[in-house]
């Protein structure tokens, strides 16, 4: 999972987490994750867009797991602002991500 470390920088305080969550789904052969609130980033200056690794930057560890392991992420907001804002960041990835508009309680039905 040598792709990862590109996120482990300082300022990501739970690439730990990430790293360990992810090795764990490629030891289970996991091709599916399902996130509820999307990485939001910052905006500065009013239309410069960057990393804010204080929401985690989950998205973007999710999206290049699943571009590298032929997989899937469906990610979730209740806010179509923060939906844009994460499309902006995931470019790049947005063949591996499904983008929904909804609360986390309804959203999570989908996969029961």
């Amino acid at each position: 999972m040598i792709f990862l470390q590109k996120y482990n920088i300082d300022k990501n305080i739970r690439f730990k987490s990430f790293f360990q969550t992810l090795e764990i789904a490629n030891n289970r052969d996991l091709k599916l994750i399902v996130e509820t609130g999307t990485t939001r980033g910052k905006t500065n200056f009013f239309f410069f867009n960057k990393y804010n690794w204080k929401d985690g930057m989950s998205t973007i560890m999710f999206a290049d797991y699943a571009k590298n392991f032929n997989g899937h992420l469906h990610t979730c907001d209740i806010s179509q602002k923060n939906i844009n804002s994460c499309k902006k960041f995931t470019k790049n990835f947005s063949k591996y991500i499904s983008y929904h508009v909804d609360n986390s309680v309804d959203f999570l039905k989908l996969f029961k």
